[in-house]
């Protein structure tokens, strides 16, 4: 039995991006974040020990959102790395990163990435 973990609409405050000011002032950025894994045992067992708790997968993006990066594609592999590393029994993962308001100069909601592994 299969299940999709998702992590919808986490907002955070980071430093990415090209621009100085970008680095010193931050933006707002948007993650949505969705995991495939076995659920076979979880669901017997009613234990988060036996599944990939959302909370530990909130813990990693919030880690990997705190190192400054230029490009949001660096920021999205590495999130999706780490994920991979803390929980092996990840099958499959999708990240996508939104830069909310970005400084383009123009009037445009959001950039974003999605990155799969």
């Amino acid at each position: 039995m299969k299940e999709i973990i998702e992590i919808e609409k986490m907002e955070i405050l980071a430093f990415h991006g090209c621009y100085d000011a970008e680095k010193k002032v931050g933006n707002k950025f948007e993650i949505y974040l969705e995991v495939v894994c076995d659920a076979t045992k979880s669901a017997d067992s009613d234990n988060v020990e036996d599944t990939v708790s959302y909370l530990d997968l909130y813990a990693t993006i919030r880690r990997e959102m705190a190192i400054t990066a230029n490009i949001l594609e660096s920021v999205a592999k590495r999130v999706l790395v780490a994920i991979r590393q803390e929980h092996p029994s990840i099958e499959s993962a999708k990240i996508k990163i939104s830069k909310m308001n970005p400084p383009l100069g123009g009037d445009i909601e959001r950039v974003s990435v999605t990155m799969m592994l």
